[in-house]
This record gives structure tokens, sequence and C-alpha cells, in this order.
């Protein structure tokens, strides 16, 4: 019998969904019906997030993926450049195939393994189902490093290629919306935010927002914008799901598993450098604070 023994220091625990495997983007096949214009590949945050089944749908229209990337970079780097970093390195590593890089895409030509992790509020159209059954095609898994077994900071994509081209020849914008899912896990793991941030970046009215409405909306959607960041000791900050009971079950499925979660408490020191000139040392001491600072009181948290 394995016992582990867990003993927690932070403020909140994460866990986004998807388990090893990450979330992926989520494409659905919907067949033509009189009730809506559906027909063909659509990606599931399009669908899940679509204001009105008949009409403008409120989004930039592109011819390519290439053009809706450039578009991002762009708007991204007048409104949110710590944001466009993160996006710019995504897209230049896009179908990479070195693992040298930080991002490798890995064909799967024979389809990928479907993933229950829509986590979906919205009901979908019944001509975009199967019966009661969503016809969901994964079109591109993110594998984490535990169980891809590359060393941290790697990711690999596992990506349907047939697929991708197929919607990159008939739905440019329904891809720009799968690939921008695969890049959010990198700035946000609650997929019901991210499926809010990336129809807004996909929307023409973004582009007459000034930078600070801009960062207002995607901080509103609860988006930790990098150079907005708040105390990383605030729990309010941490962006994934509360871990369950069950889900830590799930996790350690062969083990009897006890926690500790004990009292959690952050004190500061200040240091004081006393220095004459540039070219004298400096006299470092460590001093206390007149007033101590608790950071953190014990509370109850859910595993």
């Amino acid at each position: 019998m394995k016992i582990f023994f867990l003993t927690f220091f932070f403020a909140s625990l994460c866990l986004a969904t998807g388990g090893h495997v990450g979330n992926g983007g989520d494409a659905l096949q919907c067949r033509k019906d009189a009730s809506n214009r559906f027909d063909g590949y659509y990606a599931l945050d399009y669908i899940a997030t679509l204001p009105t089944p008949i009409g403008d749908d409120g989004l930039r229209a592109v011819k390519s993926w290439k053009e809706s990337s450039q578009r991002l970079i762009s708007l991204l780097r007048a409104k949110a450049p710590s944001l466009a970093q993160s996006f710019e390195h995504f897209v230049s590593l896009m179908y990479n195939t070195s693992h040298a890089q930080d991002r490798v895409w890995e064909p799967s030509p024979f389809g990928l393994t479907p993933l229950d992790d829509q986590r979906l509020t919205s009901l979908i159209p019944q001509n975009c189902k199967d019966s009661v059954v969503l016809n969901v095609i994964q079109a591109v898994i993110r594998l984490y490093e535990p169980y891809a077994g590359t060393k941290t900071g790697h990711i690999i994509y596992k990506f349907d290629p047939d697929l991708l081209e197929k919607l990159e020849k008939q739905a440019p914008l329904q891809l720009s919306f799968l690939l921008v899912h695969e890049w959010l896990w990198d700035v946000s793991p609650n997929i019901e935010r991210n499926r809010r941030v990336n129809r807004f970046l996909h929307a023409v009215a973004t582009e007459n927002l000034s930078p600070e409405d801009f960062t207002a909306e995607l901080v509103g959607m609860g988006l930790a914008i990098p150079q907005l960041q708040g105390a990383e000791f605030d729990e309010n900050s941490c962006q994934g799901y509360p871990i369950t009971q069950s889900e830590f079950d799930d996790h350690f499925p062969q083990a009897d598993v006890m926690a500790n979660w004990g009292k959690v408490s952050v004190s500061r020191r200040e240091r004081v450098a006393q220095c004459l000139s540039e070219s004298a040392g400096c006299d470092q001491t460590w001093k206390e604070p007149s007033i101590p600072f608790t950071a953190l009181t014990q509370h109850d948290y859910f595993l």
C-alpha cells in the first residue's frame, strides 16, 4: 500500500481541465438544416459563443490563417503588447517538427481520440449532433509535459492534418478559432473564459477599442494580463478550477491519500542598503518591518 502525505503551503490550488492530456481544439460537423445556417465544419468555440444563429456574427472575415494571425498580432501589439509576444511565439512555431524548439506539432493522419472536455453551458444546434451526441471531431490535442515525456516548458501538439487543411481551404475563420483556442491555454486554463476571449479577439468591434478599454474587457473576463498581474499570493489570481475530491482521486487511483492542509501565512522582511558613493561598498542589513505583515490567513481549501 502506498501512502502519499501532501502538505500545501500556497494560497490556492488549481487544476486545468483535461487531466494528463490537455484540452484540445474541437470542431463540430454540422449538417444543413432550415433552422440555421450551419453546414460543414465549425470550431466548437465559435458555435458555443454565437449570439444569434442568423445574421452577422460580428467577426472579422479572413481569407487564411496567415491573414487572421497577422491581424491578431497587430491587434495585440497595439492594445496588449505582453500578450502579443506570447501569441507571436506560438505562431512562429506553428507546425514545427524540431524537438529543439519548445513547441512541436505531430500529425495524426488517422485522427485523434475524442476528449470529454467541452464543459458546455450552452446548447448546440441539433443539426450539429448525431442524435443526442455532439459530432465533435478532435482537431488538435495539447500534450502536457508529464504525459508527453518532454522536459519542462516543451509542449507537443497532436493534430489532424486533413481536417486542418480542409478548414484552411473552406473555413479559415474556423481554423483561426481552433488555433487561437490552443494558444489561449498558455495564458488561461479556464475553458469558459477562453471561449469568450476567443470570440472577443476575432470580433470587429475590438479593433476600435482603446488599449485601456481593450485590457479592461479582458480583465473583466478574468484574464490575467502579465503587466497587470496582481500579487502572486492573491488566491483570486488562480485561473484554473478548484480541485475536487473526485478529480484528486482520479489522479491517484491506486493509492491511499492523506492531505495535511496546514496553516498558510506569509511575512515580509525589508533589506536596507546604505551606500556612500558608487565606488563605496554598501552596508546591507535586514530590517524587520515595524508592523508585522500577514498576507494570508488560514482558509478552508478544496481538494
